[in-house]
């Protein structure tokens, strides 16, 4: 008993198929990525691989400049904005997205024609300075008509 000697027996045949089994679907696996892989760069490097992704957005209208677009968009006082407003029934506070303080009576604002978003003059002004082209809110192209 005190020999020191252990004595494991060979696995049984069922411990040796479960084992071949398990290397077979990491094999599997592995395989499987390296495809995917392959695949997946020939597709990128191909002529046509890629039309799924998204085309940026190219405008044909030229940008005009800061200055002549501010010239173009009118300067309002707020209390006109906030009676037509009113007469549609939008009610409660307005705020200048760009600074997020409240328009008032006595500002000055811009009214952007397209989309009817409202911001302070000064504002707006900073934003196509920075040469931004869009509504601080939506998004859309800044119009002048």
């Amino acid at each position: 008993m005190a020999s020191g000697f252990c004595y494991f027996p060979y696995p049984t045949l069922y411990v040796l198929l479960f084992d071949f089994f398990g290397l077979l679907r990491y094999a599997i696996f592995v395989v499987s990525m390296h495809l995917v892989f392959l695949f997946r760069r020939s597709d990128a490097e191909s002529p046509t691989g890629g039309t799924n992704r998204p085309v940026p957005h190219v405008d044909a209208r030229p940008p005009l400049s800061p200055t002549s677009l501010k010239a173009r968009l009118p300067v309002v006082k707020f209390e006109s904005l906030a009676e037509r407003w009113a007469a549609r029934e939008e009610e409660g506070e307005h705020v200048c997205v760009i600074c997020m303080r409240s328009l008032e009576e006595g500002h000055e604002v811009r009214e952007l024609s397209n989309c009817a978003h409202a911001f302070h003059t000064a504002c707006l002004d900073a934003w196509m300075d920075e040469g931004r082209w869009t509504c601080p809110l939506c998004r859309s192209y800044l119009s002048s008509s």
